[in-house]
């Protein structure tokens, strides 16, 4: 990554890899940005993992690894990077949270909890910070097409019905969301319309989720069967 952004755009860059479950480690590396630029003006949490399957096939420690990188993973993210915001007066957070932190999906069942933390953390400490100069913005997609995905989406029919979203295409919402500071980018559109559609009538969500559930399982089943 570095080795690119020096040959596309002519500048330096410092890449310093860190493991969001470990604070002291995060605060460490935040330390090091702060010391070389004297200044943080953005921060884009989306370091994720999902285990997808029936809740009681979920270990209580995957369980844990889910909240510990989605949720704490940002909680400690933020508070590492905040205070030096909340000094220069200006910054923006940017939590990429999931269509999954607005409405329960089957088989994401712990998933779905670490996103909706995410969210509720995200609504309460933009509230805290309004008058600091520091904003926060949430990103919550549909499923997008990254390697965390990749196992489910190559699969045969898959992808033709979800439909996921580029990295790139998140990319450049995201920018807009902190230019134009937005509270919540939804996407895609049929996302958005499902959680607006689960907010006054959730069991026609429901009905909904299960028929695509019902296809996506028609189109996964034949596959295993012939394994």
């Amino acid at each position: 990554m570095a080795d690119e952004i020096r040959t596309k755009y002519g500048s330096s860059s410092l890449i310093l890899p860190a493991d969001v479950r470990k604070p002291a480690e995060i605060t460490r590396r935040i330390s090091e940005i702060w010391d070389r630029y004297g200044r943080i003006d953005y921060l884009v949490n989306s370091a994720g993992i999902i285990s997808y399957k029936p809740f009681l096939e979920l270990s209580f420690d995957e369980l844990q690894a889910m909240m510990d990188v989605n949720y704490w993973g940002t909680v400690a993210c933020i508070q590492s990077v905040l205070p030096f915001m909340i000094r220069q007066g200006a910054g923006h957070i940017v939590n990429i949270a999931s269509t999954a932190g607005r409405r329960g999906f089957p088989m994401e069942t712990g998933y779905c909890a670490s996103k909706f933390a995410v969210i509720g953390f995200s609504e309460a400490l933009r509230l805290e910070l309004q008058g600091t100069g520091v904003g926060i913005s949430i990103i919550s997609p549909g499923i997008v097409d990254t390697p965390m995905a990749a196992g489910f989406l190559n699969l045969p029919g898959i992808r033709d019905e979800v439909r996921p979203i580029s990295a790139d295409e998140i990319a450049s919402r995201l920018m807009r969301a902190i230019a134009e500071k937005q509270v919540e980018v939804i996407l895609p559109l049929t996302t958005r319309l499902l959680i607006r559609l689960n907010g006054v009538a959730p069991r026609w969500a429901d009905w909904l989720i299960r028929r695509r559930v019902k296809r996506i399982n028609a189109l996964i089943q034949p596959r295993s069967l012939h394994e």
